[in-house]
């Protein structure tokens, strides 16, 4: 395997590419006991370290059966409906909770306490004009079409047809270096929530983004960007998701769900933004010490307060230049 950059082939896949990719799978393939961990990584200027990371995490995950949306998605609905429902008690009002699909003409809202044999009730309003179209629609998710919904903010659960997209990507990911256990073919299609990537910005015309469109792996004259094997530049809504890409800024308004086992923050400003917000998540955060000196500052001065309380633990991977440094700790119970 071969990585890319501005369409020219450089080369074997780099130390810190192949050892960020096998730090993220070891991590992902141990998070369910290791989540009160935090790993620092410190790299002398701006690097794809993290994304690459996110790719690993993304390969163990396909190795997991259980790991997607469809599993247990009812009962997923409903612990949204519970949270959507609490919103509305804060006065943050969200103008729909869910919808079916394939209909772009009616958007529901969960009502506050119907859960019965039938199912979840739902009260809906048709879009559109006259008077038809603004009078309420009631329908209901029963258990056994739970994945024909998708939840306001989040992917599909499963892609409605063979995604050619998805098995592009594993074609890719069957062949990282270090990642030895088999796919489960159902991940290939369906959305996983439990890994979220937080980034200075994930607008799609973001220098962050921009860079990662430019780097990526080829095989066998094959290409695929960081990008497109991450799926951060699909806008799609029917598009599956197999890892959360949020901004910086965005993630303190964000209605999460469900607690993210990992969480990889690349920056100063997100890996603050991350450790004051997941306090139940693995947290891989990539520092760029030629960042802004004024969030450097300010991060040295949480690590100094925070690092009282965990302990220090080896590290999974080491890389082998000099200049990038990793540091593991965990939380003392």
């Amino acid at each position: 395997m071969e990585y890319f950059k501005d369409d020219n082939i450089i080369g074997e896949l780099p130390n810190w590419i192949e050892q960020s990719i096998r730090l993220g799978y070891l991590l992902a393939k141990n998070s369910k006991c290791e989540k009160h961990q935090i790993l620092l990584i410190s790299a002398p200027d701006e690097s794809a370290i993290a994304p690459f990371i996110a790719i690993g995490v993304m390969r163990a995950a396909f190795e997991d059966p259980k790991a997607n949306l469809c599993e247990n998605y009812f009962d997923f609905l409903n612990i949204c409906r519970e949270n959507f429902n609490k919103e509305t008690i804060k006065k943050n009002e969200i103008p729909w909770h869910v919808k079916r699909l394939n209909d772009e003409k009616v958007f529901y809202c969960f009502s506050s306490t119907d859960k019965n044999s039938l199912g979840l009730r739902l009260t809906g309003i048709k879009s559109g004009r006259g008077k038809a179209s603004r009078e309420p629609v009631t329908s209901w998710i029963q258990e056994g079409y739970a994945c024909d919904w998708q939840i306001n903010g989040l992917p599909i659960p499963q892609a409605l047809t063979n995604d050619a997209i998805n098995e592009r990507i594993a074609y890719f990911l069957q062949r990282l270096p270090s990642c030895t256990d088999a796919m489960h073919e159902k991940n290939i299609n369906s959305s996983y929530l439990d890994h979220v990537l937080i980034a200075p910005s994930a607008s799609t015309q973001s220098k962050y983004l921009i860079n990662l469109r430019n780097l990526g792996l080829s095989i066998d004259g094959r290409k695929i960007s960081v990008s497109d094997l991450l799926k951060l530049d699909i806008t799609d809504e029917y598009s599956t998701r197999r890892i959360l890409f949020l901004g910086e800024r965005e993630i303190k308004n964000y209605l999460f769900h469900k607690i993210p086992s990992i969480v990889i923050a690349d920056g100063a400003r997100a890996i603050l933004n991350a450790w004051e917000i997941f306090q139940e998540s693995m947290i891989i955060g990539v520092i760029n010490r030629c960042g802004a000196q004024d969030t450097l500052k300010e991060f040295i001065g949480v690590l100094e307060e925070k690092e009282r309380f965990y302990k220090d633990i080896p590290t999974p991977i080491e890389y082998a230049s000099q200049y990038i440094q990793i540091r593991a700790m965990e939380k003392v119970r």
